[in-house]
């Protein structure tokens, strides 16, 4: 059986992979980029009581961006095809033309009780995806009524649909929780989270918003963390960061963006994150791969907000095949 971590982990990986493929397909003049609050989206009314990051894949965006060139490299288009109809095929929705949204929610401990829900909006009939889901899921699946709601699960994990054209799955407690908040009138979202979000483009193909504090618990992250502790410090001690990606001409344009509570803090780290970014480029044995990011990333302070922006586009790749790097010796 595979682990909730791993589940988590390959959720994570397709969403990296799926804006991997749009990138390398996307050739055409982009459109002008539009920005719409992240906090606007509709399926933050189901958040979980319990949760640490947040992000969401404007579906149609994204496909719209991986379809704009029909000259893309053809054997990552039949990929990304065959995905399509195996998930299709095994709960009866075309990501390509039955979602619009899809949002996950992640909660617990990273490494020892990291619980996860994901949150699909479209336009599919519920009838017909709760049919399929009963012949690939349903004999192991057990009806359980809750507040009027039918939740389907079995060893912790489920799935429902709590409105028309809208279906959670993922643990059964966080399940739970969705289904009690929405019965609250009104924003639910931390304050904090709401004023990122705020300034987040829900827009875009894809964002994600978390509390540093938790995902540097994870164990691939600790060893950064280790080896640059002041940077960890402040990053930790910020309630929540947000990261989208963007539509280029050649690629997309990720935004990472971070609130403080006045400009002067902003202003701070901002100044830090200057110094610190040069600092690790002259740094000997500096990770070759981390300082190409750095490379081809800036980052800018706008009132009580820090945005760092990198370039994901062949130009920016062209550019930094280009750049020679030399590492100054320690003294």
């Amino acid at each position: 059986m595979i682990s909730r971590s791993n589940v988590v982990k390959m959720l994570f990986l397709t969403f990296v992979l799926i804006l991997f493929i749009a990138c390398a397909r996307a050739q055409s003049p982009a459109p002008a980029v539009s920005f719409a609050k992240a906090s606007a989206n509709p399926c933050l009314r189901y958040q979980p009581r319990d949760f640490w990051m947040v992000g969401h894949l404007d579906c149609r965006a994204y496909f719209q961006f991986a379809n704009s060139s029909q000259s893309g490299n053809p054997a990552m288009g039949l990929a990304l095809n065959q995905y399509i109809q195996a998930i299709e095929g095994m709960v009866g929705i075309n990501l390509q033309t039955d979602v619009q949204y899809a949002m996950f929610y992640v909660a617990g401990n990273p490494e020892t009780d990291l619980r996860a829900l994901s949150v699909i909006k479209g336009s599919f009939n519920n009838s017909a995806v709760n049919m399929r889901l009963g012949f690939t899921a349903g004999l192991l699946m057990k009806a359980v009524d809750y507040n009027g709601m039918t939740i389907y699960e079995n060893e912790g994990a489920g799935y429902c649909f709590p409105e028309s054209s809208t279906i959670l799955a993922g643990d059964s407690g966080l399940i739970r929780q969705s289904l009690d908040g929405i019965k609250i009138k009104g924003s639910r979202l931390p304050k904090n989270l709401e004023r990122l979000l705020d300034k987040t483009n829900g827009a875009s193909i894809g964002w994600a918003a978390a509390k540093p504090a938790s995902f540097m618990q994870i164990d691939y992250i600790r060893s950064f963390k280790e080896a640059q502790p002041a940077f960890a410090q402040r990053l930790s001690g910020q309630d929540f960061i947000s990261v989208s990606f963007e539509q280029a001409s050649d690629g997309a344009t990720a935004r990472a963006l971070t609130f403080f509570s006045d400009t002067a803090k902003a202003k701070n780290f901002h100044e830090y994150l200057e110094n610190w970014r040069k600092s690790i480029l002259k740094k000997e044995g500096a990770n070759i791969f981390f300082c190409s990011f750095l490379i081809s990333s800036e980052t800018s302070v706008e009132g009580t907000f820090v945005r760092w922006n990198l370039q994901l586009t062949r130009k920016a790749l062209s550019d930094l095949m280009k750049t020679k790097v030399v590492l100054v010796p320690s003294e």
